[in-house]
Parts: structure tokens; C-alpha cells; sequence
């Protein structure tokens, strides 16, 4: 089986850099699969988590960064033309010379043109996040005409080009749910791609969350969380790894709450397990998800969790009351009221801690890629009957 990734590039920290790289190394190494991973634009940026030597990583080197550098909204529109035909073209050369069984794609901007490279490979589409929040139309949206008129357009043009997709994979079944109309839906969640947890905790007062600081992860809404949280427990810290856009302005809420000392910000780390396994509660304040599998994550390194229930996701993980807490979405006060539960009743902690390490199992990497692999031979099955 020859498998061909394709993905815009190997560069950031985050969740789908990780589980595209894990499943990349576990189909080579496991499976014995033929593995390319073809990104567009890693331009000589090093890759943000190991890949196994079987694995083929193939960088085209179309830099859409360029059109930033435009002085003007015409000349800007102008380079993205000529490097989307630039990438069309290097992708369907790259194709045709691998002649992968599969190509997978995130539903990139390869979605453009995927379906029309007849390279004899069946083609599979991978949301990573929940419908109505991809491509971040919903902002688009937000912002009323004429960029709601433009959101659905491009809505609708990318309903059109998963519509002609082989098969389309989604992370939960609310999710799929929600593209009912459009097509059937494959659900595969999201597998660990973390190191096994030596689950010998060095717990200290202190809670974690894990996450790029963008308008999904709502920790402009736990800032204010954790104020009520610090009021009544000053001894604790809530931890938060990682970076983005929205860094500055919750630190400076956190000045005005006075919990800058508590309420603090650390850079992305390779070695999460340690930061897991130092931390006693697991918070999530996402507004949307496609899957939340930072949840598992905590689970397997045997820390309790609280979500809040936002789409899609959380719901699918944690049963509430019994390996975690499901919090109403946007109700500070009950976040505030579970967080500081939880601080109170050590007892508690252990008996979410027992069951979310038996959920967290369902989601190892032996349990998940076979539904992958099964998957592609249904596809490529089909091809030969």
C-alpha cells in the first residue's frame, strides 16, 4: 500500500502536526506501507516532531508567505494566483511520478484541485476541526457583509469539492452529523500520539492546559475563570502551554484581575508528558474542537479533566461524572465551581483519575490505525472489483 500525505507543513507544535506525524511513522514502520508526506511550503523550517526514517517527506516549495510581502490587496490576489497554479502544477507532477493507492489531504487549499489530478489514487479528505469553525469562515461571518457573503461562498465551494471526495474522515459522530447533507461521513477520532505515561504523578498545586492562544480556546474566557478560582485558592497556578495572537491581551486582563503571578503562559514543549504528570487538574475552555485530544492525553497520564461542552468533541470523551466533568459552554461560574470541587475533594480527583485512564485506552494507536488501514483496503478494494 502507497499512502501520500498532503499538508501544508511540518512547522508548528501543534495537535495536527503531531497525530499527522504519528500516523505517517506508525503506517511505515507498523503497517509496512509506503509513506510520502508532501507539504507545500516547509521551505527549510525543521520539523516539528521526528519522522521515522521509512516515512518519504517531500517539500514542493511553493512559499505562499510571498503574497504578504504585496504592497496592495490586487497585487497580493495576483501572487496567490500564480502560486496556486504553481502548486497545482507540483503536486500533479509529484503525484503522477509516486502513483500512490491513497492520497489524504487536511482539506487545504488542495481542495482547489485535488479531484481533478486523475493520478489513479483514490482520494481522502480529513477534517481536523468540527464544520461550521473550518477554515475560520465563522469569523469571516461574524464580521457581516460583505465578508458573510464571501464566507458562503466559500462554503459552498468547499462543500462542493468534499462532495467529491472517495471518502471523507471526521473526528466525532456530532460531526458527521453536521455533514449529513454534503456526503456520508467515515468517523476515525483522533488517535495518542503521546509517550506512555509512567503515571508515578509529582503532582503540585498547579493546573494545565494545552493549546495554541487563539479565539478557539477561550482562554479570554478562562481568564476570568481562573479569577474566581484564585480568589479562593491563591496557592494554585494554572499553567497554559502555548502561544498565539491572543497571548498579549489575556496577560494584560490578567494584570487587570491582579492573577498575573498564578495565570501564566509557557512556550510549547516536546515533553508535555512531565508537564502532565506535575499538574493535578486538566481544564479545556475551547468554544469549538474538532475532537479535544489533549483530554485523552491528560486521562492517560492519569489527571482528571473539565471541558466545557462545546461542538464537537468533549462530549464524545467525558462522561460526566465519570472520568470527567462537562461543563455547560460559556458558564464561568460553574467552571469556576468544578475547578475549585475538584482542588477540594482529593478523593474525587483519584476516582476521575482510575476511570479516565481506562477511557484513554480506547484511543491508543493499536486500537485506532486499524480503522485507517481497513479503511484504505475498503478503498482500494472497491477499485479492483
Amino acid at each position: 500500500m502507497k499512502i501520500a500525505y498532503i499538508y501544508t507543513a511540518l512547522c508548528t507544535m501543534g495537535g495536527v502536526d503531531r497525530v499527522l506525524t504519528v500516523k505517517a511513522n506508525y503506517m511505515a514502520e507498523k503497517l509496512g506501507y509506503e509513506v510520502y508526506i508532501i507539504t507545500e511550503s516547509q521551505t527549510g523550517k525543521p520539523l516539528s516532531f521526528p519522522l521515522s526514517p521509512k516515512v518519504k517527506h517531500v517539500d514542493l516549495g511553493v512559499d505562499f508567505d510571498e503574497q504578504y510581502h504585496k504592497p496592495n490587496l490586487l497585487s497580493r490576489y495576483l501572487c496567490y494566483r500564480r502560486l496556486m497554479k504553481e502548486y497545482h502544477r507540483c503536486l500533479a507532477a509529484k503525484l503522477f511520478e509516486i502513483r500512490p493507492d491513497v492520497v489524504s489531504t487536511t482539506c487545504g487549499r488542495d481542495m482547489d484541485f485535488l479531484c481533478d489530478i486523475k493520478d489513479g489514487s483514490k482520494k481522502i479528505g480529513e477534517s481536523h476541526i468540527s464544520k461550521p469553525f473550518m477554515r475560520n469562515f465563522h469569523l469571516m461571518e461574524a464580521k457581516g457583509f460583505p465578508h458573510s457573503w464571501i464566507a458562503r461562498y466559500y462554503r459552498w465551494k468547499q462543500e462542493r469539492a468534499i462532495a467529491r471526495l472517495d471518502a471523507f474522515v471526521v473526528l466525532s459522530p456530532h460531526d458527521a452529523d453536521s455533514w449529513a447533507s454534503v456526503r456520508r461521513c467515515e468517523v476515525i477520532p483522533n488517535p495518542l500520539t503521546i509517550p506512555e505515561a509512567s503515571h508515578q504523578l509529582n503532582q503540585r498545586k498547579r493546573l494545565i492546559s494545552v493549546g495554541r492562544v487563539t479565539e478557539q480556546k477561550g482562554y479570554d474566557w478562562f481568564v476570568e475563570i481562573w479569577a474566581k478560582v484564585a480568589h479562593s485558592h491563591p496557592e494554585y497556578e494554572m499553567a497554559i502551554y502555548g502561544h498565539g495572537p491572543d497571548q498579549k491581551m489575556i496577560e494584560r486582563r490578567a494584570e487587570e484581575l491582579g492573577i498575573s503571578d498564578s495565570f501564566r503562559f509557557y512556550p510549547p514543549t516536546s515533553d508535555i508528558v512531565s508537564e502532565y504528570e506535575q499538574s493535578e487538574i486538566y481544564v479545556m475552555s475551547s468554544r469549538f474542537e474538532g475532537f479535544g485530544l489533549v483530554l485523552v492525553e491528560a486521562m492517560s497520564c492519569g489527571i482528571p479533566v473539565i471541558s466545557f461542552d462545546c461542538p464537537y468533541g468533549p462530549s464524545d470523551i467525558i462522561q460526566d461524572g465519570e472520568n470527567g466533568y462537562l461543563v455547560p459552554l460559556g458558564d464561568n461560574d460553574a467552571f469556576a465551581e468544578r475547578i475549585c470541587y475538584l482542588i477540594e475533594h482529593p478523593e474525587e480527583r483519584e476516582r476521575l483519575s482510575t476511570n479516565g485512564l481506562r477511557s484513554a485506552a480506547r484511543y491508543s494507536l493499536d486500537s485506532i490505525m486499524p480503522l485507517w488501514a481497513q479503511l484504505f483496503k475498503n478503498l482500494t478494494n472497491e477499485e479492483k472489483d
